[in-house]
């Protein structure tokens, strides 16, 4: 079995399993656990899927992550089917060229000397537990072509599939990050980085910001870093140093002066802050 620590950005998945599955209520309805991952998206129906001895009330629209070895029933609403898309999955290429699909099997028959890898993240923690989302009509797309790579496999279809499982992983993090601390506030995160983009050059402090919106500092701080994942001075410094590179490659304002208009006071340490961001001085990109 693999162990590792892994980052979000570092995964390569391998899709075993991509398909609409139908779930009628009259099936055996009993716990399973499988020797790979799992990502569940209800396209029609309703019912509950119990993932780890919790039950979660499921319908159209939800989304569903857990990791290998998590016990799992899928119980649709009486009388009715449950409609999913089923992606089974590694996290890594480790096992891709020896393995490609996997029984389930019950709790009594699972061994877990079987389990090809056991993954934890180190800066997505929710992804290391289940996630249900109620509704995140957003993933679909990315399962619907993930299912069309599998079913017409063409050229660089496992690549494809990886590529864009990737993307669905990252959208379903964020989605349960930015959703579970914070509910429905007067201003969204998305309007505070907004003015964050529209003000760079201005000297924005998380005091400041809780004035225009009306919230504490401490909480300000906190959105930021929640959502984009790092502090607010640093993601203003990127905002500041991606308008940089615009001023520098297509105006030919001197470098002091580019350096105030995105809102540095010093231009050496613009040029310092500059380089160790790019590798590159300010005029290494200018277009001669």
């Amino acid at each position: 079995m693999l162990h590792c620590e892994i980052t979000l950005e570092n995964i390569r998945p391998f899709v075993r399993f991509a398909q609409e599955v139908y779930v009628p209520s009259d099936r055996k309805q009993q716990l399973v656990q499988a020797y790979d991952h799992r990502l569940f998206y209800v396209i029609n129906g309703s019912g509950s899927i119990e993932i780890d001895g919790v039950s979660r009330e499921v319908s159209a629209g939800a989304s569903l992550y857990w990791m290998s070895g998590t016990p799992y029933c899928i119980r649709p609403a009486e009388g009715t089917v449950l409609h999913i898309i089923s992606i089974n999955f590694d996290l890594t290429q480790e096992n891709a060229a020896s393995t490609q699909y996997l029984p389930m099997v019950s709790p009594q028959d699972y061994d877990p000397r079987r389990q090809l890898e056991q993954i934890t993240f180190t800066d997505a923690p929710l992804l290391n537990g289940a996630i249900v989302i109620k509704e995140l009509p957003e993933l679909l797309p990315y399962l619907n072509a993930i299912i069309a790579e599998a079913e017409t496999p063409e050229i660089f279809s496992n690549f494809q599939q990886s590529c864009l499982l990737s993307a669905a992983l990252n959208l379903l993090h964020r989605s349960a990050a930015l959703s579970r601390p914070y509910k429905k506030p007067t201003a969204s995160y998305r309007m505070i980085l907004h003015y964050i983009q529209s003000h760079y050059a201005e000297d924005l402090s998380n005091h400041s910001l809780a004035k225009i919106f009306n919230y504490h500092p401490n909480y300000i701080g906190q959105l930021i870093t929640k959502c984009t994942g790092v502090p607010l001075h640093q993601y203003l410094l990127k905002v500041r140093i991606r308008q940089a590179l615009y001023l520098l490659q297509t105006t030919e304002l001197p470098v002091a002066e580019i350096a105030r208009q995105v809102g540095f006071q010093n231009a050496s340490y613009f040029s310092q802050y500059f380089k160790k961001c790019t590798g590159y001085s300010p005029g290494a990109f200018r277009i001669e």
